[in-house]
């Protein structure tokens, strides 16, 4: 989960951030970009938290493992 920027817990902000990113065939994320976002006060938070995920690799046949793209919707709410 992202981090809801500290600067802005008073205002209690609402906001999605669609982060697109590429995971190599060990699972790790080796790169992503903002696709849209409603504030750009939660970009940071989003692409940090994106970054630091690790998914299970795209196989194809024989179980080969694949790189792949994927895009996420981030949530913020308070």
């Amino acid at each position: 989960m992202p981090d809801y920027p500290t600067e802005i817990i008073e205002t209690k902000k609402r906001g999605t951030v669609w982060v697109k990113a590429f995971v190599d065939s060990t699972g790790r994320v080796t790169w992503a970009q903002i696709l849209k976002t409603d504030d750009h006060v939660f970009n940071k938070s989003a692409l940090t938290a994106m970054i630091q995920w690790k998914f299970k690799p795209a196989t194809i046949r024989n179980n080969v493992p694949i790189g792949f793209c994927v895009s996420i919707p981030f949530k913020f709410f308070r």
